[in-house]
């Protein structure tokens, strides 16, 4: 928030003490005998005697409420007492806003062709990097701008504006939840529907517009709307904007100001709550301070506060010459920055929650469909591998968020298993497919039927499906089937290690049974002595792996589909830009990322095509930039007979 200092404090933007500037808020009283010489006055601070007398007026408004019984009418019928009112006066009560130049002239830097608004995300050290530059240069671009009126009325603010703008990709959207007045802003002869758009929205619904996508208005124009919002409802009022505007984007506010004239002129039986009253037509309206403006912006709710720009009072000094009466309105006068971090979060946040649930929704069928008595479910193998240089909470945290949301709107059954070290994961399909071979070829019991008992359900394969997350894994699957198939399936015989035996009697020891408990005493007396921690014997260096002769080549019975999972893992500085980028356009990950576990899911397969998909994912190599990750990629080469190639096949991408 800015400081006192450096916020607008004036009604007018304008200097009232230059004398060169407009005549509009620059009419000071600065001589009391000349009061009645004009009919306004501007910026007209008010006496004790005035204040008291306005605290008095209020006191009597409290003494005779509306009745407690009355009240929940106004609240449910609020809609209704506004369409009465624009079916009385149509478009003829409101005048349009001409001042809102003067007043306001961020709003008008939207209608200049080639003016930018300016937002708050800047670094200049990103400005080196080409991604985030252009994404930073798409967020500043000028061109296309988007205000929204809301509780726009007869189109006060929507037709000015649009009338003198210079801007051709200038759009208005204008709502209001009186359907009469969004009538009579269709009706209005200079309504442009390539320029704007009238629809009824009420800014306290919980839901946003459809057709507007969160984080994408410039500016949103709120006069005369949040004093006919019930007190309670404000905070969600303040979410709807919040969500509404693009990071930097701007609220101008107006409304009325405590003990203003109108506030003053109400009878008994008007008050609703605390400065809020009934006018005489049945509709709202609240009497605020800046302090109170500032609160709900700032402070009323936590995760959608706003950076404020302006808060001031406009008051002024009406007079009636004629008669010799003096009028004194006040009005409060804001203008607040939605924060820029926090509208891009936001926004990613609600992109990323529309994509999961577009993919969910594509295989949300498979929980529904019902299992047979003796049938399981669809399972698969999901192998993580920590990233080359890094670590597996990467991988773990990538499944996380990109696959296992998927796999559980589909219910699919799955086990993850990870490679904290290179090559585990190719021994353990190693082991996996020799034992499949074994059981084939009737070296090894059948793991199925092992315990002698008919099973009470088809035995499951842990083949049965394979996912990868990364290159990495990719590689070492597809290594470790052409290992699992070239291996011997008789056991060698180890070497026989050779030790102390002894053969014929047992050493019977010469010395007493005394003497052997004096030595055991002596050595409970001593300290103990602390054993020197073993030096940890460092993993084998992996090597490139290179197949063996296929002299007992020979296949399983089958092979698992298997499918690949990219995992662009980001490190170093020079990924910093990118990283950002795709920190606060993590949908993107999110929608490419799904989109192959849902093939995976959903079973989409396809033969395995050899001498090209042993390169799926290659351009992972690129982000191995680690001394551990370049070596890596000088290991990374894929050996599959094409006897195996032919039995694969592969998830769809």
């Amino acid at each position: 928030m800015a400081s006192q200092d450096d916020k607008k404090t004036t009604s007018s933007v304008v200097d009232v003490n230059d004398p060169d500037t407009a005549a509009f808020g620059s009419r000071l009283l600065k001589d009391k005998d000349a009061v009645f010489e004009h009919n306004a006055w501007d910026n007209v601070e008010w006496d004790s005697e005035q204040e008291e007398y306005a605290k008095k007026q209020i006191e009597k408004h409290a003494e005779s409420p509306v009745p407690a019984g009355e009240q929940d009418k106004y609240h449910i019928e609020a809609a209704e007492y506004w369409n009465k009112f624009y079916e009385k006066n149509e478009n003829k009560f409101f005048k349009d806003r001409h001042w809102l130049r003067l007043e306001f002239p961020e709003l008008f830097q939207t209608t200049d062709e080639n003016v930018r608004l300016d937002l708050c995300l800047v670094a200049a050290f990103l400005e080196s990097f080409d991604h985030v530059s252009n994404f930073l240069a798409n967020l500043l671009q000028a061109g296309k701008k988007i205000v929204m009126e809301i509780g726009c009325g007869a189109g006060n603010t929507m037709f000015p504006l649009l009338q003198e703008s210079h801007n051709p990709d200038l759009f208005v959207y204008a709502c209001d939840f009186s359907s009469t007045a969004v009538d009579v802003v269709k009706n209005n002869p200079n309504y442009d529907i390539k320029r704007s758009h009238a629809f009824v929205w009420d800014l306290t619904s919980p839901t946003l517009p459809e057709f507007i996508e969160p984080g994408t208005v410039d500016v949103v124009v709120l006069i005369f709307v949040l004093s006919a919002i019930r007190p309670e409802q404000w905070e969600r009022a303040v979410e709807n904007l919040h969500k509404l505007l693009k990071p930097g984007g701007l609220v101008v506010f107006r409304d009325y100001g405590r003990y203003d004239l109108a506030q003053l002129r109400f009878k008994g039986g008007r008050m609703l709550s605390e400065n809020f009253y009934i006018r005489g037509d049945g509709t709202r309206v609240y009497f605020f301070t800046p302090e109170e403006i500032e609160h709900i912006f700032s402070r009323l709710h936590e995760s959608c506060q706003f950076t404020i720009e302006q808060n001031a009072v406009d008051r002024r000094l009406i007079v009636n010459r004629s008669r010799k009466l003096k009028m004194y309105r006040g009005m409060t006068i804001f203008v607040g920055i939605v924060g820029s971090i926090g509208g891009i979060l936001y926004r990613d946040r609600v992109k990323a929650a529309e994509a999961r649930e577009s993919l969910a929704v594509r295989v949300r069928h498979l929980a529904e469909e019902p299992l047979g008595p003796r049938e399981l479910p669809r399972k698969v193998i999901v192998y993580l591998s920590a990233p080359p240089g890094d670590g597996i909470d990467k991988s773990r945290l990538w499944f996380r968020e990109y696959v296992k949301p998927i796999l559980v709107s589909s219910a699919l059954d799955y086990e993850v298993k990870e490679g904290r070290t290179p090559g585990k994961i190719q021994s353990m399909i190693f082991e996996q497919i020799l034992q499949r071979r074994k059981v084939a070829a009737g070296l090894a019991p059948d793991p199925s039927t092992a315990s002698g008992f008919a099973p009470l359900v088809p035995p499951r394969s842990e083949l049965e499906g394979i996912v990868c997350v990364g290159r990495q894994a990719w590689r070492e699957v597809l290594n470790g089937l052409d290992e699992g198939c070239r291996a011997s399936l008789v056991d060698e015989v180890g070497e026989v290690k050779v030790g102390s035996t002894f053969s014929g009697e047992e050493v019977k020891s010469t010395e007493s049974d005394d003497s052997t408990k004096e030595k055991d005493l002596l050595a409970a007396s001593k300290p103990p002595v602390p054993e020197k921690p073993a030096t940890p014997t460092p993993p084998p260096a992996p090597t490139q792996y290179t197949p063996t002769s296929d002299e007992n080549f020979t296949l399983p019975p089958s092979f698992a589909n298997i499918g690949y999972v990219p995992h662009h893992n980001l490190v170093g500085w020079g990924k910093v830009p990118q990283r950002l980028y795709l920190w606060v356009n993590d949908y993107i990950r999110v929608q490419q990322v799904g989109e192959r576990v849902v093939h995976i899911v959903l079973g989409k397969t396809r033969a395995f095509r050899a001498g090209q998909d042993e390169e799926i994912g290659a351009d992972e190599r690129a982000l191995w930039i680690t001394d551990v990750g370049k070596q890596e990629a000088e290991r990374d080469r894929v050996v599959l007979d094409g006897r195996i190639a032919e039995r694969l096949e592969v998830y769809t991408e």
